[in-house]
């Protein structure tokens, strides 16, 4: 096994302990996280300032537009869901679409944000560590008095976050054994149910499998929901038999002869097979777990000012400002000769002489290139770049 140290640091404005503010992580996630609704209502309408609002989402949703991550969703009084192709084709739409689609009472949903807003990401990244669930964003949009979806039950936690406007919902008091996550509610799923108003600042949990349905009065309302893609028994085991696939000759050099998908397999084919899977134990399984966290920490996270970076990294100074470029855990190892550094949103590799370098880059958030121990030659400075290159620190 590798030699392993995951460096953490939780920021003030990125996850739980703010988002839950004045609420403790520790007491929600035992108490709260996956057995009932929550809510957090604290009257302090800024406290999401700095994420794209009301007034400036049109940028973002101009990203979007006439691409799969832009729908327009509609569920009218008479209990009929409309479709978005009314207002233009996932594929074709143009923000005339969106600008019509709204004024038609229409819902404005955009996925993934936070592949779009380097803001939104900090905060998605601080809640995968956190929670070690893929975590991520979609803005929904709605005009007044108008509703997007007919009451249903998640398949995934969800944590809405109210950015503008004002927006009531009516969550389920327990999860319905008649309804499935993924499902419409049934008519009596909210017969008895929790009714709150959010407003500007507020946040509410659902979990997974409870029924909910929201809707807007006479504000138009913009939230953003983090939904939290948990890792299942399945998932691991599929990346331990995948890991296995790839070093395991028999696996991959058998084949079946013509016919043999049509009939029993051959006795020998199961054996291989059988035996095979037998091998996989604790260290194979405990293989695959490191690998599901490093691709959930190596996820990709949009940054503003990386080619300014790099270009600055060319004339760097012993007293040139560094900082991390991106929010998140990092972790180092020991693999063999080389010291690898992975972080959110990248991974590099550096010779074993360089781990003092990365424990210190890692360790402290900023500093300039003469704080590293050891003389400030151009082999410090090539380390350095190559940190700027793959998008772990910034310059300042």
């Amino acid at each position: 096994m590798p030699n392993t140290d995951t460096v953490f640091r939780p920021r003030t404005e990125c996850g739980l302990a703010w988002l839950l503010h004045p609420h403790q992580p520790r007491e929600f996630l035992e108490t709260i996280w996956g057995k009932s609704p929550f809510v957090v209502q604290r009257a302090e309408r800024s406290f999401f300032e700095g994420i794209p609002n009301i007034a400036t989402v049109d940028e973002l949703i101009a990203t979007t537009a006439g691409g799969a991550a832009c729908r327009f969703i509609r569920y009218d009084t008479d209990g009929q869901q409309s479709p978005s192709e009314r207002h233009g084709s996932s594929t074709q739409s143009t923000m005339a679409d969106v600008y019509d689609a709204y004024a038609d009472g229409y819902t404005i949903v955009v996925n993934a944000v936070e592949e779009r807003s380097a803001r939104v990401a900090s905060i998605c990244r601080a809640l995968e560590a956190e929670t070690d669930q893929r975590t991520g964003a979609n803005y929904y949009l709605t005009p007044p008095g108008a509703q997007g979806f007919p009451a249903h039950a998640d398949t995934h936690d969800v944590i809405v976050a109210q950015i503008d406007g004002c927006k009531r919902w009516r969550v389920s008091a327990s999860r319905p054994d008649n309804v499935q996550p993924g499902e419409l509610g049934t008519p009596d799923s909210l017969a008895s149910a929790f009714e709150w108003h959010l407003e500007p600042g507020d946040i509410l949990y659902i979990p997974a499998g409870f029924v909910h349905e929201a809707f807007t009065v006479e504000d138009a309302s913009l939230h953003l929901t983090f939904g939290f893609s948990a890792v299942t028994l399945a998932d691991l085991l599929l990346e331990a038999v995948q890991q296995l696939v790839e070093r395991s000759g028999p696996l991959r050099t058998t084949v079946l002869q013509p016919g043999e998908l049509r009939t029993a397999l051959p006795d020998s084919v199961v054996a291989t097979v059988t035996k095979l899977l037998r091998t996989l134990g604790t260290e194979q399984m405990d293989s695959a777990r490191e690998h599901l966290a490093s691709a959930l920490l190596q996820r990709s996270t949009p940054v503003t000012g990386r080619l300014v970076d790099l270009d600055r990294a060319r004339r760097l100074t012993p007293t040139t400002s560094l900082t991390h470029a991106t929010w998140g855990p990092s972790t180092i190892r020991s693999a063999g000769p080389a010291a690898v550094l992975e972080f959110c949103g990248g991974v590099v590799e550096f010779d074993s002489e360089r781990l003092p370098w990365l424990h210190f880059v890692a360790d402290n958030e900023a500093f300039t290139l003469s704080d590293i121990p050891g003389p400030n030659d151009e082999t410090k400075a090539e380390f350095i770049r190559e940190l700027v290159r793959c998008g772990f620190l910034a310059t300042g």
